[in-house]
């Protein structure tokens, strides 16, 4: 809070008005009232504390001493002052109950208390214009609630700080612990610091349950660590740790110390696991390389068999190739079917395109006789149509016998036919057969070749394999032991 205006009139010893310009007498840094006992310096302290509370700042004075008692009975008594809060500048006037004369007939009236409240300007503060602020509130009761929302201190509190009257200091140093705390918080506004120091508080206790959490997990560990099977036996002196509390550093110590053994033994169990599987590897390799030749014995069998099949097809092969000759003299004949069935068929339109009245030769060869006979004129020309008939007659007779055989075999030529489709086929995969067959006989003497060489290589391999499966068994069993132990 700022002062930064004070006028007063009629108040203590000041019968008069009287007004402190606070801006410019802190202009120079501080400053001092000074005077004689009695002179009014703590009459000014009443007039501030009056215009903000309405009340002395003497809890043991008397309030009706803030009228003057040097004042005429037609002067009023006032304290208006103008102060800067964080929120703003604000002006406030008070007036106390007092007796004013009649201004008719003879006697004393009552004035009622008064009060009002204004929010300045900062220009309005520079250039004096005290009236040109905002009504905030107005009577004795109104403005004391108002300034009650506005000012953060009582006003007890606000004399033992702001102000502190004559003689009072002394007060304040005997205030109890929680009292000045309670000021002091009001006072510097100290609630950030308390939220502070609450939240310390919480988190102090949060901090504890968890140290004693994990204290409580710690010894459950130490126990179970203690359980292990062959430590106590190994390290006796594990049965007696125990953590006394959370400090307690001997338990860790000592599991330090037989951890560290621990890893020594399992550092050397290590490297033996790692000896016991390099040989386990070589076992490995040469028992692959049993499996390998025993696999390479197997396909040598297997080839010998295969051989042994091949040659007992080749006889088959043989057949299969004549029937394939075969097959081709039967197409042949076919076609030749085919080449008399067309003729045959052109044979029948030929005949059936004579013209009329011409009838077989064979049947009609009477009749034409006599009309040569009768026909002199055209006996020549009938003789040598009668040759030439006769020729074809014959030709005709011949190839009708022919053609009843071929009838027959066309008769049967569907089926077969069919016969021959299906030998083409059998022909194509016995003629894929055998090239599958001559590929595998020249890779052959290769293939036993390099059997042979496996065959001589794996027998001189074999007579270590007895041993090596027994070296191989004990590796596996050493190995298992060190995973237990590791484990």
């Amino acid at each position: 809070m700022q002062f930064r205006y004070l006028a007063f009139g009629a108040l203590g010893p000041f019968p008069g008005t009287h007004t402190i310009n606070f801006d410019e007498l802190t202009a120079g840094g501080l400053f001092l009232f000074d005077g004689p006992t009695g002179s009014g310096k703590s009459s000014i302290i009443d007039a501030i504390v009056f215009a903000l509370y309405g009340k002395v700042a003497g809890a043991e004075s008397d309030d009706s001493r803030i009228r003057s008692a040097h004042a005429d009975d037609s002067t009023p008594s006032y304290a208006d002052l103008v102060f800067t809060i964080p929120s703003g500048i604000y002006r406030v006037r008070r007036s106390p109950g007092w007796y004013r004369t009649k201004k008719r007939g003879e006697g004393l009236t009552p004035q009622n208390p008064t009060a009002t409240l204004w929010k300045l300007s900062e220009a309005a503060v520079d250039s004096q214009a005290w009236d040109a602020g905002d009504v905030l509130a107005s009577g004795a009761r109104n403005v004391g609630t108002e300034l009650s929302q506005l000012l953060a201190l009582t006003r007890e509190q606000f004399v033992q700080t702001v102000v502190l009257p004559q003689g009072q200091f002394a007060q304040f140093l005997r205030l109890s612990s929680i009292d000045r705390s309670a000021l002091l918080e009001t006072l510097f506004d100290t609630t950030n610091y308390r939220a502070f120091a609450q939240k310390l508080t919480k988190m102090a206790k949060v901090a504890g349950a968890k140290v004693d959490e994990a204290g409580a997990e710690a010894t459950r560990a130490l126990q179970s660590w203690c359980d292990i099977d062959g430590l106590a036996s190994e390290f006796p002196d594990s049965e007696t740790l125990e953590f006394i509390d959370a400090d307690d550093s001997a338990p860790l110590e000592s599991m330090a110390a037989i951890d560290e053994q621990l890893s020594a033994r399992a550092t050397g169990a290590e490297a033996q696991a790692r000896e016991l599987k390099t040989s386990a590897d070589q076992a490995t390799k040469k028992r692959l390389a049993e499996e390998a030749l025993a696999k390479a014995l197997d396909d040598r069998a297997a080839l010998l068999r295969r051989s042994e099949e091949l040659r007992a097809q080749v006889k088959e092969v043989a057949a299969k190739r004549s029937q394939i000759d075969l097959h081709e003299k039967v197409s042949t004949a076919v076609d030749r079917l085919a080449t008399a069935s067309r003729a045959r068929a052109s044979l029948d339109a030929s005949a059936a395109d004579l013209p009329a009245g011409v009838v077989p030769v064979g049947a009609e060869h009477g009749a034409l006789a006599e009309a040569i006979a009768d026909g002199h004129e055209l006996a020549e020309l009938a003789g040598a149509l009668v040759a030439a008939t006769d020729g074809a007659i014959g030709e005709i007779t011949a190839q009708v016998g022919s053609l009843d055989a071929v009838v027959d075999l066309e008769e049967s030529l569907t089926g077969r036919t069919k016969a021959l489709a299906k030998l083409d086929d059998t022909a194509q995969e016995l003629a894929e057969e055998i090239a599958s067959l001559t590929r595998e006989l020249d890779e052959f003497p290769a293939r036993m070749k390099t059997l042979d060489a496996d065959i001589v290589k794996a027998r001189a391999e074999a007579d270590t394999i007895a041993s090596l499966d027994a070296e191989l068994t004990a590796l596996k069993e050493r190995l298992e032991r060190v995973e237990k132990l590791q484990a």
